[in-house]
């Protein structure tokens, strides 16, 4: 006998109302953290770029329960008021705002996961963005560590430069064309042949993030964005700045005390000194780890591609976030530790 044919009138009713109740427990959505963390921790670290242990202590950075819970997340002219309760906890919106900023992904994406509006999700993905871009600028100072701190136990490439305090270059964010025509023309790159902004980034020795400025509009030359960045409030008289030509920055930072460090230009000459081409050879292969640190920032696909226009008032926090959540990661420079 089939299944529906030994359904009598009195289990229909039955059937009927475990149906009912089974439609109600289905109203929560599909995914969440909690789902998420029975995943493994490599398929964890593709949909966010961090792991499960790393997601956890990044939580606990940004307040854990005390703080993350207590976030203001819709705004009234007089003050703010918390969100509504709701069944998504702290980390699962947590989770959703990395899920967005590593994937990439649309709010019609997450409404369909997550079963919440798009207003509600903007709103979520705004205040978290905004509370991490904070916590992270705060922890600038400890992360931009002096020269001094990194002359021991450094990569094999890095050895040849004691005082290099930090290695800088700049990296373009393509945006949305925006609808104002000032605005438009500031931001486009004939280079790029398009609309950016464009921002510097510093990295240390170790290949970590030491240093991300705001982001600017993309017709901004190197050394402007390198003068506005304020990263020259931090540079010690007698540490170096590791760049490439482009930079023009070498008397800015002399006034200082600074040195630079930069490939050798060859000028009128024909060719270089062994001197100047051993240095290049070791500049060169010491600058291509904060290229190296930025492609894994754009990793992050909210910045690879193109920010929408309706993120263009928090573009300087998303970029910070994606460089900082780089620093989570195990370091991608190797060396080799002297013995004891």
């Amino acid at each position: 006998m089939s299944l529906l044919g030994s359904v009598n009138e009195n289990s229909f009713f039955f059937f009927q109302e475990r149906t009912d109740a089974f439609g109600i427990q289905c109203k929560r959505p599909p995914y969440s953290y909690e789902v998420f963390l029975t995943k493994t921790d490599d398929d964890f670290l593709y949909y966010t770029g961090l792991s499960k242990t790393n997601f956890e202590i990044l939580y606990e950075f940004l307040g854990g329960d005390a703080v993350c819970k207590k976030l203001k997340y819709r705004f009234a002219q007089r003050t703010p008021r918390k969100e509504r309760e709701s069944e998504h906890t702290a980390k699962d919106k947590l989770f959703i705002t990395l899920l967005r900023l590593r994937r990439g992904l649309s709010l019609k994406d997450l409404v369909l996961l997550f079963g919440l509006s798009e207003a509600t999700l903007s709103t979520i993905f705004y205040t978290w963005v905004r509370h991490m871009s904070l916590q992270f600028k705060a922890l600038e100072k400890w992360t931009f560590i002096s020269a001094e701190k990194q002359m021991h136990d450094v990569p094999d490439c890095y050895k040849a430069f004691p005082n290099l305090r930090v290695i800088v270059d700049c990296t373009n964010i393509n945006i949305q064309s925006a609808e104002n025509f000032a605005q438009q023309s500031n931001t486009y790159s004939t280079y790029y042949g398009g609309t950016v902004v464009k921002v510097l980034v510093g990295t240390n020795k170790y290949g970590g993030l030491a240093f991300i400025s705001d982001a600017a509009e993309g017709n901004i030359t190197d050394r402007k964005l390198f003068l506005k960045s304020g990263i020259m409030n931090y540079l010690l008289a007698g540490e170096a700045v590791m760049c490439d030509k482009g930079f023009s920055i070498e008397a800015d930072l002399n006034a200082i005390g600074v040195e630079i460090l930069i490939p050798a230009f060859l000028g009128k000459r024909t060719e270089f000194t062994a001197r100047e081409l051993l240095l290049n050879k070791a500049i060169s292969a010491s600058r291509i780890h904060v290229e190296r640190f930025i492609k894994m920032m754009k990793d992050f696909k909210i910045i690879r591609y193109q920010v929408p226009n309706t993120l263009l008032d928090i573009v300087s926090d998303i970029v910070r976030v994606c460089a900082n959540l780089v620093n989570f990661n195990e370091p991608f420079l190797r060396w080799t530790h002297p013995q004891n």
